[in-house]
């Protein structure tokens, strides 16, 4: 074998053992140990650790924010977070709308620190960032961080599944 051809057959090895190393984030944590029902600061915690807390199908409770005080749902509304889209259903199942997401990361000012956002890729614009869930009771907040005239709303949901 000519020494270009060992040469070559080393750079390709050497490439192939690089993104063969290659670990993804999820990849990198240890869940094995963690309280998924019991996260004080969920915002500070590593994207899949959030993406196992939230998804799932949820009830919303109540929404706080604005000048009206807190607002309790008393309807059949519900919502489901998968892998990559937020569904919103009335009337035990009749679909309202859904929206695709992504996860960003980025500093809000609600927080002061920074955290995931899921990201409305079909609206463009950021939708919620999560505080905590305890037991079966998520809080988050709908977030438009370049929107100033609109006032976070944070609501409290709780698992149904």
């Amino acid at each position: 074998m000519n020494t270009n051809a060992i040469k070559f057959l080393s750079i390709i090895l050497i490439i192939a053992g690089s993104f063969s190393s290659c670990t993804t984030e999820e990849e990198d944590i240890d869940m094995s140990h963690i309280d998924f029902s019991n996260i004080e600061n969920l915002y500070e915690q590593p994207l899949p650790v959030i993406k196992k807390c939230v998804q799932g199908k949820w009830k919303p409770f109540v929404a706080l924010g604005g000048d009206s005080g807190p607002g309790y749902y008393d309807d059949t509304r519900f919502r489901v977070i998968s892998t990559d889209r937020v569904y919103n259903y009335v009337n035990n199942g009749e679909s309202m709308f859904s929206f695709k997401y992504i996860w960003k990361r980025m500093f809000v000012e609600p927080l002061n620190h920074e955290t995931y956002v899921m990201r409305d890729i079909d609206r463009k614009r950021d939708s919620y960032f999560f505080h905590s869930i305890k037991n079966d009771t998520l809080v988050l907040t709908n977030y438009h961080s370049f929107w100033a005239s609109d006032i976070p709303h944070t609501f409290v949901w709780v698992r149904m599944d």
